[in-house]
């Protein structure tokens, strides 16, 4: 009996008798590539402060075959790069965008830009590698909601290439069915009274995400006048005072991103008692709202600058204590120099910041 082993076969290798259709991308492949990378999606050191122009080079730098581009980019001709650049600004500063000139000396082509709720983007600015006179915007989002980021790039790419603002849309309106019971002003209060107690007791999570999530809840909360006097309470008014007297770096060196944690957690606490005094038809002298350590600290929000959302915001809590108590009122004026304050106060930059600065030289 012979022993059965492998046999040789031939197999030919050859192209298919019929060509198949190419795959359908679910993606469009980008049509230039820029020269060199971008910026490193690492959170900066400093916090983003707002320059009022935004200055670059009248050669930017060309693109070729080195790096993918962004989907979110447009292609803008007869403009200047200077142009472009000035209407980009324009635009952040109608939006209220804070933004930030790159530090480095060959970095001036980028912008860093930031929404109130924590969005964080790059505007890079380019040449054709085929025709200079045509510059490209390339928007890159690095950190916060897609949705937002959709919205602001929109905008953006429309103001670079000179186009007006888009028509705002009209929002769908559901009303509530008929047949369905209406809630009493008692279970409304009711409600809201558990959605603050929930958002506190996340706010005092050790869990990072449970606070972040707690301090979104409360912001929103905020808003309807229904829960003033619910944040007024002294338990909730102590969270955020300390919140907002907190110095980021003045103990211990942290890390970058808990200092953006905390500049973030700092804005939406200014934001909350900002609604909730905007929301209370008077505000009593004997709350600890008024104490001036409390009032030093909001004015120290909004002389340093650092952050227009953060200095915004506590424009409006300053602008409602001091019109709600005489004492209030004087220690601004007087102790701290307000007026002095607010005209040396750059707030072009910031739609929002000079609205609440102007409402609030009204009282002073």
């Amino acid at each position: 009996m012979e022993e059965e082993r492998p046999k040789l076969r031939s197999v030919a290798i050859g192209a298919p008798t019929t060509s198949l259709p190419p795959l359908s991308r679910s993606f469009a492949m980008p049509s230039k590539l820029p020269s060199r990378p971008l910026h490193v999606q690492a959170a900066p050191k400093q916090p983003i402060t707002a320059s009022v122009q935004w200055t670059v080079d009248s050669m930017l730098p060309a693109i070729s075959a080195d790096y993918m581009l962004e989907r979110t980019n447009v292609y803008i001709n007869n403009s200047s790069a200077q142009q472009v650049a000035d209407r980009i600004t324009e635009c952040l500063s109608r939006q209220s965008l804070s933004y930030k000139e790159s530090d480095e000396e060959n970095k001036k082509n980028s912008l860093l830009g930031e929404r109130h709720c924590g969005l964080r983007f790059y505007l890079n600015l380019f040449s054709d590698a085929e025709d200079p006179s045509t510059i490209i915007l390339e928007v890159q989002r690095l950190t916060g909601c897609a949705f937002a980021f959709k919205q602001v790039c929109r905008e953006v790419c429309r103001s670079a290439k000179g186009l007006s603002a888009a028509p705002p849309t009209m929002k769908r309106k559901f009303p509530m069915p008929c047949g369905l019971p209406r809630a009493s002003s008692a279970e409304k209060a009711m409600r809201f009274e558990g959605e603050v107690a929930r958002a506190l007791e996340m706010i005092s999570s050790p869990m990072l995400d449970s606070q972040l999530l707690g301090m979104e809840l409360l912001e929103g909360v905020s808003k309807s006048p229904i829960a003033a006097p619910l944040i007024r309470k002294e338990d909730c008014i102590c969270k955020l005072k300390d919140l907002i007297a907190s110095r980021e770096g003045d103990d211990e060196v942290i890390s970058v991103p808990e200092t953006k944690r905390l500049s973030l957690k700092k804005r939406q606490a200014l934001t909350i008692i900002a609604n909730a005094l905007a929301h209370s038809e008077s505000v009593s002298e004997e709350l600890s709202l008024h104490s001036e350590t409390f009032v030093e600290d909001v004015f120290q929000c909004l002389k340093q600058s650092e952050d227009p959302h953060c200095a915004s915001q506590a424009a409006r809590c300053l602008h409602s204590l001091a019109a709600s108590s005489p004492a209030t009122k004087a220690f601004v004026m007087g102790t701290l120099q307000l007026p002095q304050v607010l005209d040396n106060l750059e707030t072009r930059h910031h739609s929002l910041l000079q609205q609440e600065c102007t409402k609030l030289q009204s009282v002073c």
